[in-house]
């Protein structure tokens, strides 16, 4: 069995406006007790989990991961491998970053550490932009960070968001210039989601910040996907570009429906079509590890369900420029997704959102512009 293994490190110096993940404002030594939180939980799941060899990933998520010490995320991934392992050397071991909570120090000390992968939150090229996100960093901050990466390792990824206050096409297509000037091996660009209850949030229903129409929106993305092709890179997701051999292998357990389990605060876990979180506060998370008693919220537990993974694997293996294998599926789960499925990927075809090769099916072109619309289908 394949899985990954992902760990939420939720401390940052400031939470952006638009931000809804589970984030805490860090404190020194804060991230070093987390991290014997994380150790009691993984010896906890070691335990109670039948897992099938070492995971092929580790993704350290956020909150700021680049804000936990050096000595602390060593030790962590010392513990985890114990717990885990042995990682294999051509493990993904990714790590998110700030710019400007990263030292040339910091750097090295992950690569030592076996760190393989960086994935740098840049955002946007604008400065007035990026304060009023919240972000702390300066592009001058990103320069500096992105000239060092390459020197140090072999994949990286840049973060960018689109259809951010106050942008529009033309300032968009200077964001990603800017962006592809570092020669970056993987690009992700997400259009911007407010989520309910955010500061950003509040401030769009007061008429405080306008954001770009819709309209517009759809044609920073439908530029960046024609754009990026044909400066070499592959639009392998909807949201994500890779140079031949970059793709971020752990985010697509993701998309391939495939197994991962979460660690830390608020993290998501998928093992064998059974899905769970764990609790957001820290607090509470605090308390549960430290009684004994597992950290997962008993509200979100999903069972397995073969036709919901079904479901789940046709709607983000959709998002994949590879599509889905309708007898793969079948096989996989039990299901004949063509049967299942099958009027509304007649009536997605006739509309030219999907196209068919043999079993495999493909979002069109058009389909990834209105690919909530097409998911919706299979819900």
């Amino acid at each position: 069995m394949t899985w990954g293994l992902y760990v939420h490190l939720p401390f940052c110096v400031r939470k952006c406006v638009y931000c809804d993940f589970p984030v805490v404002l860090w404190n020194s030594g804060r991230p070093e007790a987390y991290s014997l939180l994380l150790q009691r939980e993984a010896s906890f799941l070691r335990s109670s989990l039948d897992l099938q060899g070492p995971p092929a990933t580790l993704y350290f998520g956020g909150g700021t991961p680049s804000t936990t010490p050096p000595s602390a995320l060593k030790d962590l991934i010392g513990k985890l491998e114990a717990l885990f392992g042995p990682f294999s050397e051509t493990m993904e071991l990714t790590l998110e970053a700030n710019p400007e909570t990263v030292t040339a120090d910091d750097l090295f000390a992950w690569r030592e550490m076996g760190i393989n992968r960086v994935s740098v939150g840049v955002q946007t090229s604008s400065e007035e932009t990026l304060r009023l996100l919240g972000r702390l960093h300066t592009r001058d901050q990103v320069e500096r960070l992105l000239a060092q990466l390459p020197t140090l390792f072999p994949t990286w990824n840049m973060d960018l968001i689109y259809g951010l206050p106050g942008e529009n096409l033309s300032s968009w297509q200077k964001t990603l210039s800017w962006a592809l000037s570092f020669a970056p091996p993987h690009l992700s660009a997400y259009s911007l989601q407010v989520e309910e209850r955010t500061p950003l949030w509040y401030w769009v229903r007061e008429g405080k910040v306008q954001l770009p129409p819709e309209e517009e929106v759809a044609d920073m993305m439908a530029w960046a996907r024609e754009y990026l092709p044909s400066q070499g890179f592959f639009p392998y997701e909807i949201s994500n570009f890779s140079r031949p051999g970059h793709e971020s292998r752990h985010n697509l357990l993701y998309w391939r429906n495939g197994n991962y389990l979460g660690l830390g605060l608020g993290a998501h876990s998928h093992m064998e079509g059974i899905r769970w979180a764990n609790v957001e506060r820290l607090g509470r998370y605090r308390e549960l590890i430290l009684q004994g008693f597992s950290p997962v919220d008993p509200g979100s537990v999903i069972p397995g369900d073969r036709r919901r993974s079904l479901s789940d694997a046709m709607i983000m293996g959709l998002r994949l420029a590879e599509g889905v294998d309708l007898l793969e599926l079948k096989d996989r789960y039990g299901e004949d997704p063509g049967k299942v499925f099958g009027g509304s990927l007649q009536r997605l075809k006739e509309r030219g959102l999907l196209q068919m090769e043999g079993s495999r099916v493909r979002l069109t072109a058009q389909g990834v512009l209105l690919g909530n619309l097409v998911f919706q289908e299979f819900l």
